[in-house]
């Protein structure tokens, strides 16, 4: 009986750590964006509109893909929000679901400095965004930095 309680435990475990390794999949897929976004905000004072293609992708979109990724949509206000995939390779708590990663200025200073929050997670002190955040994955399946504190 201790073997089986001790085989369910490291099942959950396992599954849990394939998800937060399909997950990094999003972070890698998600760096070219933020420059990109980082840099659009400094040009312009402002960020760029969803519509922006700031992206550059084979099929002239503004989404990104990969194996786990279904897309990577930069939506207002400095958001950038991972979608996964719903097929049989994708973890079953990540399938279709969404991880956003917020940018976000100083209160007093917006051309200032910038920082990124993952999902709800809690930001630098006198930092402000007004990005929204479209998190849907469990908090035990997202990197460690992403979670709430």
């Amino acid at each position: 009986a201790v073997i089986m309680i001790l085989t369910a435990i490291a099942a959950g475990s396992y599954q849990s750590y394939i998800a937060r390794t399909q997950v990094a999949e999003g972070l890698s897929l998600i760096s070219a964006g933020k420059i990109d976004m980082v840099e659009y905000r400094a040009s312009h004072g402002s960020w760029p509109a969803p519509v922006d293609r700031i992206s550059k992708v084979e099929d002239d979109s503004p989404r990104l893909h990969g194996k786990y990724v279904e897309t990577i949509e930069h939506g207002a206000n400095g958001a950038i929000n991972i979608v996964f995939a719903e097929d049989e390779y994708t973890s079953p708590s990540l399938r279709n679901q969404a991880l956003t990663f917020r940018l976000a200025t100083v209160a007093a200073n917006p051309s200032g400095p910038i920082a990124l929050t993952c999902g709800g997670g809690p930001l630098p002190p006198g930092f402000e965004t007004r990005a929204a955040d479209r998190t849907t994955i469990a908090a035990i399946d997202l990197p460690a930095f992403c979670r709430k504190r």
